[in-house]
């Protein structure tokens, strides 16, 4: 009992200065004014916060300790993520007759007085001193000042009753946002079952779509919410760098941008990297098929934290192979062919286990690797 109390602790611990962190806000958030109106908009502040705190909390419980033994909170977290996002697109919250934030962001009506901007966006001139009938929209305001459109109105800017006009900053329209946004919760309610089944004890491992360990999976899952998250950032700057003419083509862009994400994601990364996307198909079949017997190297690190000295033991194809006291060891793998290694060890006297099934190519020479019992 005890040594299980210990062990969620450990888990855990990480957690409580986190919500520590985030009741502090929260209580200085409420404790700024007394004021009714604000004290209610307050309140429902407070409950998207905790909300948020408790589901970052669970998303890091999910996606940290062995991968084994939480990869089904991973694809869990995921779905719920999948889920909710369509959801909240389906029935947005944000659509409604008040400025939601303002400067330097938020979600605003109204149009661009910014010279250069956009003929869909850009507020038209003036003429014998009376504004023409303007371009106002729902739009998404980043770092742009806001004046009101209505002379001597006492409503919010950005209001129905008082629109904005918006110079500087970033100015995108919302609707190209939410259609972006709509592609990338496609794409990841596509990409999860996929990643899911190729992690199966019973999927059959081909050469374009090989088997993945509990390690790989979580890493994998983990980029499909980071490309959800990135798409809307992503669909902002294509559409500040490429200024569709048109609605249609706007529309498109947005859908592209949000569904292509991860795409998007994988060149930036490989750029980053000075190597090519993980996800971009291999140049030659040489890549893939090496000479017969040709061995590759491949370094090996076992996550040795927490575990029982000396419980370590390590196969590699039903064979015993031997880590130094950092967990680490290279193991020379005959390329092309599938290949499991598997470390089994005892935390607090129980047994945990990781395995590695892979089918090394001659470009993973020298390429590191890592194991989670």
């Amino acid at each position: 009992m005890k040594a299980g109390i210990l062990q969620w602790f450990k888990e855990w611990e990480w957690s409580f200065p986190a919500a520590a962190i985030f009741l502090c806000g929260a209580t200085t958030l409420l404790a700024q004014t007394s004021d009714l109106a604000f004290a209610q908009n307050s309140a429902a502040v407070l409950f998207a916060y905790l909300t948020g705190m408790a589901i970052i909390v669970w998303g890091i419980h999910a996606f940290t300790g062995n991968p084994e033994e939480r990869s089904a909170y991973g694809v869990n977290f995921a779905y719920f993520v999948m889920a909710v996002s369509l959801a909240v697109l389906i029935l947005p919250p944000v659509m409604r007759a008040d400025a939601f934030g303002g400067e330097p962001l938020g979600l605003v009506s109204g149009c661009v007085a910014t010279e250069g901007a956009h003929a869909t966006l850009a507020c038209p001139p003036e003429q014998d001193g009376k504004s023409r009938a303007s371009n106002n929209q729902w739009l998404l305001n980043i770092g742009g000042t806001l004046s009101g459109q209505a002379a001597g109105s006492t409503a919010d800017i950005g209001t129905r009753a008082n629109r904005a006009t918006i110079a500087g900053g970033i100015v995108v329209p919302l609707p190209f946002v939410v259609i972006a946004l709509f592609g990338g919760a496609i794409s990841l309610s596509r990409r999860i079952p996929e990643l899911q089944k190729r992690a199966e004890e019973s999927y059959i491992a081909t050469q374009d779509a090989p088997k993945l360990t509990h390690a790989e999976l979580r890493e994998k899952l983990l980029f499909q919410i980071v490309q959800y998250v990135s798409a809307p950032m992503i669909a902002i700057v294509a559409y500040q760098a490429i200024k569709p003419d048109s609605q249609s083509s706007a529309a498109a862009l947005a859908f592209i941008c949000g569904f292509g994400s991860e795409t998007v994601l994988l060149m930036i990364r490989g750029l980053a990297d000075g190597l090519r996307p993980k996800g971009a198909t291999l140049s030659s079949a040489q890549d893939v098929v090496a000479a017969p017997g040709e061995m590759v190297l491949l370094r090996i690190t076992v996550n040795t934290e927490g575990l029982d000295p000396g419980s370590l033991a390590i196969t590699v194809d039903g064979k015993a192979a031997q880590a130094n006291e950092d967990g680490f060891l290279e193991v020379e793998l005959e390329a092309g062919k599938e290949h499991l290694i598997i470390a089994n060890a005892k935390r607090m006297g129980q047994l945990v286990t990781d395995e590695l099934r892979m089918t090394p190519l001659v470009t993973d020479d020298a390429r590191p690797f890592a194991l989670n019992p």
